[in-house]
């Protein structure tokens, strides 16, 4: 059986016309993906399989697959890798390529089973769920997430400002923020029901890690128990040092909140929007007092909170842009 690859590092696909990069969750964990209609099977790296413990299946008969490396005998495959594309979990057959630097190709086989159309102008991928929704994804530059992957960075420890003046800087937010001018609201279209699914289902170890993580906030008063109709799933994505992030999906409530013109944990929600952010799991169904990462809107809210809280010194000598506050000093 014969395979064609044409890309398999992924700053040789910023210009060409036929491919698009960008990350996504697969098995839970970010990877870069590419999407590309001229490799005839989709791939992924030996090493990303192996750090990800996929389970893979032994072919009756290889791949020879042809790349711009040379001619690569391929035994192996994982069956039904589930990949999270704009809120809705895809699967995908994907083949080991051992000299792959690309954590995941989707090739023609993937893209025809799920009718995907790559654009030129402007770069974009689209694609249609089983369940008929239509996807659509368009990527940031190859070159910039490169870039972003090799970044190298301090940390606080490093950063002799931050040393001085430790207590301005805390490992972690105590408890709740106290009351302020800006409260996060969720407003919806008009009409909207309320959105619950079944939670993910978690290994072992990440069920501990879920049960540590759901203490703590709830500890914090950061959430809740909850009896809302409302109930998005949890997932866990792992970060650069080896934890795990606990993330709420909250793309669906995303889509039917009514978007502004436009730090979490330090802005309180509105009470009557709490029930929104609700959120269901294995030990149970909580909700959020506090502005969660991945709300619509939160950064809008956000700017609007500093803006408020530094609105003498704005212009003078302090800008606030989201998140960031850039302060002049001799």
């Amino acid at each position: 059986m014969q395979g064609q690859l044409n890309h398999v590092i992924a700053e040789d696909t910023t210009d060409a016309l036929d491919v698009v990069l960008g990350e996504f969750l697969v098995n839970e964990t970010n990877a870069l993906v590419l999407f590309d209609s001229g490799a005839t099977s989709s791939y992924v790296s030996s090493k990303f399989a192996n750090q990800n413990s996929l389970a893979s299946i032994t072919r009756k008969r290889p791949i020879i697959t042809s790349s711009p490396l040379g001619k690569m005998s391929c035994t192996l495959f994982c069956k039904g890798v589930s990949i999270l594309i704009a809120g809705l979990e895809f699967k995908a057959d994907l083949t080991i390529l051992s000299s792959n630097r690309i954590d995941v190709i989707l090739g023609m086989d993937w893209l025809t089973r799920h009718r995907g159309v790559i654009s030129c102008f402007p770069r974009s991928v689209k694609h249609v769920h089983p369940s008929g929704q239509e996807v659509e994804f368009e990527p940031v530059q190859s070159s910039v997430i490169h870039q972003l992957h090799s970044l190298v960075t301090k940390t606080l420890e490093e950063v002799p400002l931050v040393c001085e003046y430790s207590d301005v800087f805390p490992d972690d937010l105590p408890g709740l923020p106290p009351d302020r001018a800006v409260e996060f609201a969720i407003d919806l279209v008009p009409g909207t029901a309320p959105i619950a699914k079944a939670p993910y289902r978690m290994c072992g170890k990440k069920y501990d890690e879920l049960k540590k993580q759901l203490d703590e906030l709830l500890e914090k008063g950061f959430i809740r128990h909850s009896v809302s109709p409302w109930g998005a799933l949890v997932l866990f994505v792992k970060k650069k040092d080896g934890t795990m992030r606990l993330c709420v999906d909250y793309c669906e409530l995303n889509a039917v909140t009514i978007k502004n013109k436009s730090g979490h944990h330090q802005m309180k929600i509105r009470e009557e929007d709490i029930p929104k952010t609700a959120f269901v799991t294995k030990y149970g169904h909580h909700e959020f007092t506090v502005v969660s990462f991945g709300l619509t809107n939160a950064p809008a809210y956000l700017r609007n909170m500093m803006n408020l809280i530094f609105m003498e010194e704005l212009d003078q000598f302090v800008v606030v842009f989201t998140n960031d506050i850039l302060i002049y000093s001799m």
